[in-house]
């Protein structure tokens, strides 16, 4: 349990590494206010978190979070 937690926290700082701007950039596009910037960001990754399948591969990865 102690490894998958592990894992779990690599998995999350590594997509936040990688695709935090991109997502917050194309948030700004749409939303223009910080705040609802933020919450939407904040949204989204929290659904990443709760997601049950993985990801077939980066592309697969990416293209969720910034769908």
């Amino acid at each position: 349990m102690v490894a998958a937690d592990a894992q779990w926290e690599k998995d999350i700082d590594r997509a936040l590494a990688r695709y935090a701007d991109q997502v917050r950039r194309i948030c700004f596009l749409y939303l223009k206010r910080r705040e609802d910037v933020e919450d939407v960001f904040q949204d989204v990754f929290l659904k990443y978190l709760q997601r049950k399948t993985p990801f077939a591969g980066e592309q697969h990865e990416q293209a969720w979070l910034i769908r």
